[in-house]
């Protein structure tokens, strides 16, 4: 349903004899420059078949003193993996793989889809026990967090159909984002007159097994040429969130975002929030 576009505009901060680089904390700091609305509807260029979706466009400034703001696309291990997989006991991995589980309350990250590694998740069989009990059920109306179906290719062959494996107990890693994007929208009388927002609840609107989790979040590219130099940055960055759903869902709704950033040191940015706009601007 909806797909992050992210683009940067940054500078590194020059270091000569001359001249001393900022002194900018560690954890990013970002303040609000402009969001916009952008309807689609022209070919796209490489695929004339379909249209360009609709897209909401928010551009932040930011600065980071020491330059560690970025994921790469391929770094979906420990702590950026996408969820956590509860197991039954503590688990052994090859050291190899980097795999640390004793500081997520012996929650471990699903390495392979092995028959024989599923006797160490626990599953939908287990929540019906005295043990697991306390998790929250896999019933109507379902979730789209919590509980995964794993699929398995039988047969090896791309063309015919996976058939489901197992269903496994999971929680969302909030580091596999980076860049968090909340909406809200503004009430004509809301309960509290001093906080007329309501945050759209996407877990609401889309249900299962149409699911959207964490739909308007997404991924800040690296942007230090040399991690390990701890180089000051400041700049621009420019986020696009495409869907052909924003007049479904919001009309002439009054919005704002809220919006805050991570670094790869897990540093939280502020909160900062956009100023009030609608999608009939």
């Amino acid at each position: 349903m909806f797909r992050q576009l992210l683009v940067v505009v940054f500078c590194g901060t020059l270091v000569s004899s001359c001249f001393d680089p900022p002194e900018y904390p560690d954890a990013p700091e970002i303040t609000f420059k402009s969001v916009s609305y952008v309807r689609g509807g022209e070919p796209l260029p490489d695929d004339p078949g379909q249209v360009a979706a609709d897209s909401i466009i928010l551009v932040l400034n930011f600065k980071d003193g020491d330059g560690d703001v970025g994921l790469g696309s391929g770094e979906t291990l420990p702590p950026f993996n996408d969820r956590w997989y509860y197991t039954k006991s503590e688990v052994d991995f090859d050291p190899d793989l980097h795999l640390d589980c004793s500081g997520f309350g012996n929650r471990c990250f699903f390495v392979n889809s092995l028959v024989k590694e599923f006797d160490k998740y626990i599953d939908i069989k287990d929540s019906r026990t005295a043990q697991y009990d306390t998790l929250n059920p896999f019933i109507k109306p379902f979730n789209c967090v919590n509980w995964d179906v794993i699929f398995y290719d039988d047969d090896n062959n791309q063309e015919t159909p996976t058939v489901p494996l197992d269903t496994l107990y999971f929680v969302l890693n909030p580091h596999y984002n980076n860049i968090f994007v909340e909406f809200e929208m503004k009430l004509d009388n809301p309960p509290d007159p001093s906080y007329p927002y309501e945050a759209f609840n996407e877990q609401q609107f889309f249900t299962y097994p149409s699911c959207g989790v964490r739909s308007f979040y997404g991924r800040i590219p690296i942007l230090s040429e040399d991690l390990g130099s701890k180089t000051p940055l400041e700049g621009e960055i420019r986020y696009a969130i495409p869907s052909i759903s924003f007049e479904t869902i919001f009309g002439a709704k009054t919005l704002r975002l809220k919006v805050a950033i991570e670094d790869r040191a897990l540093n939280r940015s502020n909160t900062i929030y956009t100023r009030d706009f609608s999608l009939r601007e």
